[in-house]
Parts: C-alpha cells; sequence; structure tokens
C-alpha cells in the first residue's frame, strides 16, 4: 500500500498528501484515543540529516558539511513497558558535493546534487531498561533502540548554468537506452534502526535524543552508480544536457574535459544516510502499567514506628 502512495502521480502534490496525512493521524488517534489513550503518544522531531554515498570525501569532518536540516512527526503505540510501535513520517534534505573533496580524482569528477526525501516507515523500538536489572537502572532515563521498515521518495538535482535541472529524468548513465537499464525509481524501500533516550518532564510530556541509520536499497539518491558512457554515444541518444552533466570534468578552471569512458563514476554499491534528532513527545495519560507499579511500592512501603 505505502509503494502505491508514493507513486506517480502520488507525489506530483505531496504538500497535499502530507496534509492528508496528517489529517488522518488526527482522527485516527481522536477514535482510538478513548479506549487507548494509555498507550498512546505522539510527538515531533527535528535536527540533522547527514547523506553517505558516492559523492562523500575521505575525511569524516568534511562529510559534516553535507548536513541539512530534517524533522518528522510520528504516533507511538507503547505494548506494556518492553515493545513500541511506531508510525513515523520524515521530511529532510540530502546533499553532497566532489568539490568538498581533498582528492583530485574527486575534486575533477566535480559532481554534486541535492535531493528532498520524504520517507514514511514502521518501527519497533524496544524499551532497553526493561531488560537491565534493577541495580543498574538509571532513574527517570529511558533508553531505547529501535529497527523497522520506510519507504522513501527523493529526487536527485544539480546547477547548471543557473537553472536547477532533475537528474533522474536525463539518463546520465545510460538509463533508457536501448540495452541500459531502465530509468530508476525515485522511490525506494529504507532499513531505519538507531539508539535513543528519553526523560520524563512530567508524566505527559517526555524529551529525548535519538540517533539513527538509514540503509537504503537504491545507489541512485545521488544519481551516481556505474561508469561513464562515451561523451557522444550519450549525447547522441540521451541529449546534450546528459552528456554534459554526466561528465563534468571539464567545467573546472583552466581544465578540459577528460574522455573517462569505462570509469568508475560510482562505487556500485547502496547510499544510505544519518539522521540526530531531539524528540519532544506527550503521552495521553499515564501507562496502566506504571500505576500498577506505585501500587505496588505503596504496599510495600514500611511505615515509620510511632512511640
Amino acid at each position: 500500500m505505502l509503494e502505491i502512495m508514493l507513486k506517480k502521480p502520488y507525489f506530483d502534490g505531496m504538500n497535499r498528501r502530507l496534509n492528508r496525512i496528517s489529517l488522518v493521524l488526527v482522527i485516527l488517534l481522536g477514535m482510538t484515543v478513548r479506549n487507548y489513550s494509555q498507550y498512546l503518544s505522539m510527538g515531533f522531531k527535528g535536527g540533522a540529516v547527514m547523506y553517505d554515498g558516492d559523492l562523500n570525501t575521505n575525511l569524516f569532518i568534511t562529510n559534516l558539511t553535507n548536513t541539512r536540516l530534517a524533522y518528522s512527526t510520528f504516533v507511538k503505540f507503547n505494548f506494556k513497558d518492553y515493545f513500541g510501535f511506531q508510525f513515523n513520517f520524515m521530511r529532510g534534505k540530502l546533499y553532497g558535493d566532489d568539490s568538498k573533496s581533498l582528492l583530485d580524482w574527486q575534486i575533477t569528477r566535480n559532481l554534486n546534487f541535492h535531493s528532498t526525501i520524504t520517507e514514511a516507515s514502521f518501527l519497533l523500538e524496544i524499551h532497553l531498561s526493561q531488560f537491565l536489572k534493577k541495580s543498574y537502572r538509571v532513574r527517570k532515563f529511558h533508553p531505547y533502540s529501535f529497527v523497522g521498515l520506510g519507504l522513501f521518495h527523493f529526487n536527485p538535482k544539480t546547477y547548471y548554468q543557473g537553472e536547477e535541472i532533475e537528474l533522474q529524468a536525463l539518463g546520465t548513465e545510460g538509463q533508457g537506452i536501448e540495452g541500459y537499464p531502465d530509468k530508476y525509481k525515485k522511490h525506494a524501500y529504507s532499513i531505519p534502526f538507531g539508539l535513543g533516550f528519553k526523560y520524563p518532564l512530567n508524566k505527559h510530556v517526555f524529551l529525548g535524543l535519538e540517533l539513527s541509520t538509514r540503509w537504503t536499497l537504491t545507489d541512485y539518491i545521488d544519481d551516481i552508480s556505474q561508469y561513464y558512457l562515451d561523451y557522444d554515444f550519450l549525447k547522441d541518444h540521451n541529449g546534450e544536457l546528459a552528456a554534459i552533466l554526466s561528465n563534468r570534468s571539464g567545467e573546472l578552471e583552466g581544465r578540459t574535459r577528460k574522455d573517462l569512458t569505462g570509469i568508475n563514476r560510482g562505487n556500485n554499491s547502496n547510499d544510505s544516510f544519518y539522521t540526530a534528532m531531539v524528540n519532544l513527545s506527550y503521552r495521553f495519560v499515564q501507562a496502566p502499567y506504571q500505576k500498577q507499579q506505585k501500587r505496588r511500592l505503596k504496599r510495600n512501603r514500611i511505615a515509620c514506628p510511632k512511640f
């Protein structure tokens, strides 16, 4: 169902669809809160997302400059005190640029991209503190891990002569030419996993920090994967703009375009991205298992002797 939602023409009206999804979430929440509110929480996450792919440099500190803003909303159903199931909807922007590298071959390649990503995912959240002995638990801090499955939309773009160009439609690696692969889809599956912790500000409101990795099942978030085609061959079949943006080595000052036919353009391994987000969530009422714990503590409390 998610895959159908994310195919064209659905993404053509992304803003309208975001509003519809938000409305559906609110309606579903209203329908379930009466009977199950003790298990429900919802919230907002905001922070950074960083791309990891063919345009990464050889220095991690340099790759940090690829960081861009991201945010998400989520609804979570807590299953007793061990697990939670979360629906997460995230938007962010990925970016990569060869010009930031210190390696001459990468500077010569001279490729770059940016892409907005929109991801819907289902996550299984594991409340780690419940699996620790009481003596090892940190009071009030609640660590957790999570893993899940997502589906996301991307659309790599670049700038050429001041104009923003969508790369997927061009076929910069020969996609769409007879005997070559079809043009890649602009949606793919992701596998999110990570760690986080939350701290209760009161019995309803929680503040937390979350770090995650998204493995993806595509190598085309950045429009780079395989090898260079002959410039004239690509120009004749997919157009001059496809040939120019496939091999941009001649755009550097003082350099002419190199014949890179047959040389690897990318590393032919799937791209990924990372997120670091602060989250704020609201739990509608205190969970019943916590109320039971309080009642047990009161029953087991030893009263002070009176004289």
